[in-house]
């Protein structure tokens, strides 16, 4: 799933892939609304940075980078590189369950 793939996706469609369709919470396994919406935002754009993400999530970023944290521990998402030019990389698991979805 290329780049361009990625921006037809949209917090929904990721939403339902990772959750079965519930929203939010942590009971039972399902990964919160804010980091299903982060998930989607580095999807969006793998260059996206935390202040990026602070200003269109709407939390801090420190919580941001919690979020971040959480979902490179899960396996979702990857970070290559430590310099500006950094990005993320997204699992392969997820991006076949997006792309059977």
């Amino acid at each position: 799933m290329d780049n361009d793939e990625n921006k037809n996706l949209g917090y929904d469609t990721i939403r339902k892939c990772l959750d079965g369709g519930q929203i939010g919470g942590q009971i039972g396994g399902q990964m919160p609304k804010t980091r299903i919406e982060i998930l989607n935002q580095i999807m969006n754009n793998p260059s996206i940075t935390r202040k990026e993400l602070k200003s269109v999530v709407g939390i801090a970023e420190s919580a941001i980078q919690k979020h971040i944290k959480i979902l490179i521990k899960d396996g979702y998402i990857k970070r290559e590189g430590k310099t500006q030019g950094s990005y993320f990389l997204i699992s392969k698991d997820i991006k076949n369950r997006l792309s059977n979805n």
